[in-house]
């Protein structure tokens, strides 16, 4: 006598435990595969995700003429985090016909998405004998970042309103040349 389920299973014919077994796998392994390829196709979209950055630039300033006494202008580049993960900038460089744009040697900026900062920078203008150099073209900003990934990018984009930053060269050598 055999007993219990092998024993059941032992005793239908073999074309009846491949169609039940094959009924198993597709009751069974069928979803498990798609849930599995489901998670894969999404650790896949997580990781693309990880590794985009998008960031805009915008020059600006800030101008006071009572702090300190003797007046006071800050220069900045507004960076906006346009990507859908939160970037580290490292640095911001921007160097044209007419100016050099430096961020601070240890820059460490975190920007969530959607969010902005102000990253203080330094202007070295281009003089020529006679007065300031001509631009040749829009000014652009290479911006180091490091991604959630750790995944590190130097983005080249637009540094709009960069014209606050030449006229700030163009006084300066104004003042050299005389």
């Amino acid at each position: 006598m055999v007993g219990g389920l092998t024993g059941r299973w032992a005793l239908l014919p073999p074309r009846s435990r491949r169609v039940i077994a094959a009924a198993v796998i597709l009751i069974v392994g069928v979803p498990l595969a798609v849930m599995a390829a489901g998670r894969g196709m999404h650790w896949l979209a997580e990781r693309s995700l990880r590794d985009q950055v998008a960031l805009t630039a915008t020059a600006g300033f800030w101008t006071s003429s009572t702090s300190p006494a003797s007046g006071r202008i800050d220069l900045f580049v507004v960076v906006r985090n346009t990507g859908p993960r939160p970037v580290r900038i490292d640095s911001v460089l921007s160097v044209s016909a007419r100016l050099a744009v430096r961020s601070l040697a240890d820059l460490r900026y975190g920007v969530p998405p959607g969010e902005t900062i102000d990253v203080p920078v330094t202007i070295m203008p281009a003089c020529a004998a006679s007065g300031p150099v001509a631009e040749p073209g829009p000014v652009r900003a290479r911006i180091a970042v490091v991604a959630l990934s750790g995944q590190r990018h130097t983005i080249d984009t637009p540094l709009a309103g960069a014209v606050l930053f030449a006229h700030q060269a163009d006084n300066a050598c104004r003042i050299r040349v005389r």
